[in-house]
C-alpha cells in the first residue's frame, strides 16, 4: 500500500491536470473567440472611426462647397439689383446711350428726391435713386426704352412714366419716366425700428397720358 503522502501528491497532480486542462478548453472555447471578436470589433471600429472622419471632412467640404456656391449667387443677384456708388455714373451714361441707339430728340437727365426715402431708412447698406428722364420720340421708341430698361442689368424701376400729346401732329410727344434703382451707401448707417407694416413689394408705376 502506498504511503498517504504519495497518494495524496498523485491526487493533487490530477486534480491540478483536471484545472490546467479545463482553463485550457475555457480558454479556447471562450476567451480566445472572445478575444479575436475584441480584436475584430477594435479593428471594425478603427476603419468606422476613420470612415466617419472622412465623411465628416467629405461633409464639411460638401458644405464649404455649397456655402460658396450660395455666397456666388448672393453675390450675383446683389451686383444685378444694386449698383456700386463708383458706377452709378456710368449707369446714367448706358441710360443716355440707349436714348442715343433709338434716336429720340430732346433727351435730358436729372437726379430726383427719392419718395420712398423712410422706408429705405431700415436698410443699412443700400439707398434708392431716382432719375427724372425726358425725351421726344414715338410710342413705338419709347416702349423700345421701356423694354431695355426692364432687361437692363443691374436693375431698374419705372416708378412712373407721362405721355404728352402735341396738338401739333407733326411734332412727336413728350415722354417723362421715373426711373429708380438700387445703390450701394458708402458708409453703411444706423437702422431704425422696423416698422410693424413691413413693405411688401414694388409700388407699380403711375402711368399717365395727357
Amino acid at each position: 500500500m502506498r504511503p498517504a503522502t504519495k497518494r495524496y501528491g498523485i491526487i493533487t497532480a490530477v486534480y491540478l491536470a483536471v484545472c490546467i486542462a479545463g482553463m485550457g478548453l475555457f480558454y479556447g472555447l471562450v476567451l480566445s473567440p472572445q478575444n479575436l471578436r475584441r480584436t475584430q470589433l477594435h479593428s471594425d471600429l478603427m476603419d468606422l472611426t476613420e470612415q466617419f472622419d472622412q465623411a465628416q471632412e467629405a461633409r464639411t467640404e460638401q458644405s464649404r462647397t455649397r456655402l460658396q456656391e450660395r455666397l456666388a449667387a448672393v453675390q450675383k443677384t446683389w451686383q444685378d439689383f444694386v449698383v456700386d456708388p463708383t458706377r452709378a455714373s456710368t449707369l446714367a451714361f448706358q441710360i443716355g446711350q440707349m436714348a442715343n441707339d433709338l434716336k429720340v430728340a430732346e433727351f435730358s437727365a436729372h437726379r430726383k428726391e427719392a419718395q420712398t426715402q423712410d422706408e429705405m431708412e431700415s436698410y443699412k447698406k443700400i439707398e434708392e435713386t431716382w432719375l427724372q428722364i425726358a425725351f421726344r420720340g414715338s410710342f413705338e421708341s419709347f416702349a423700345q426704352f421701356l423694354n431695355r430698361i426692364e432687361r437692363n442689368q443691374p436693375s431698374m424701376f419705372v416708378e412712373e412714366f407721362t405721355l404728352k400729346k402735341n396738338q401739333d401732329p407733326t411734332v412727336q410727344p413728350e415722354m417723362e419716366v421715373t426711373l429708380c434703382y438700387f445703390t450701394e451707401r458708402d458708409e453703411p448707417v444706423e437702422t431704425k425700428k422696423e416698422s410693424k407694416t413691413p413693405k411688401t413689394g414694388v409700388a407699380k408705376p403711375v402711368a399717365q397720358i395727357e
